[in-house]
């Protein structure tokens, strides 16, 4: 079976760029987000990951190297007992004709936590934070149906 890829372009616009940091205000109050911290957050995402794609998922072999790659931002949302509840990857890639372009990728959220808009948010407040004119883009399978119900938000 041929696996169909859907490449999803949302274009929005901000404020003059500076390190990204999200917003907590678009995030519910029991929830903050921070950067993804390997030694702390990595058993917590390797049990978030458990049973994506079957068991195959390779997140969290990549999650130290996001976290230490600059033109990555990778954050995770955490509750108020600090621990990660979702994460996801901005991957800053190129400036093409003065728009900032940054590629989605690595969003999870833990089974207990699904269906909650956590991932959203979480997206949301990444975004909002970047700034100059830019373009996100993503892609994932048709039967990703919660990734494909963020996007259309």
């Amino acid at each position: 079976t041929q696996m169909r890829f859907l490449l999803l372009l949302i274009q929005l616009f901000s404020c003059p760029f500076a390190a990204l940091k999200p917003s907590l205000s678009s995030v519910h109050q029991k929830y903050k987000i921070r950067p993804f911290d390997p030694v702390t957050d990595q058993v917590a995402l390797v049990d978030m990951c458990r049973h994506v794609y079957g068991g195959t998922d390779d997140l969290p072999r990549k999650a130290l190297r996001y976290s230490k790659d600059p033109t990555c931002q990778f954050f995770t949302l955490v509750n108020d007992h600090n621990i990660p509840t979702a994460v996801a990857n901005l991957r800053y890639f190129d400036d093409y004709n003065n728009i900032r372009q940054w590629w989605l990728e690595g969003v999870r959220v833990s089974e207990e936590q699904r269906n909650q808009g956590l991932a959203f948010q979480l997206l949301s407040a990444m975004i909002d934070s970047t700034t100059k004119p830019k373009e996100v883009l993503s892609c994932t399978i048709p039967s990703n149906y919660s990734m494909r119900r963020v996007f259309d938000r």
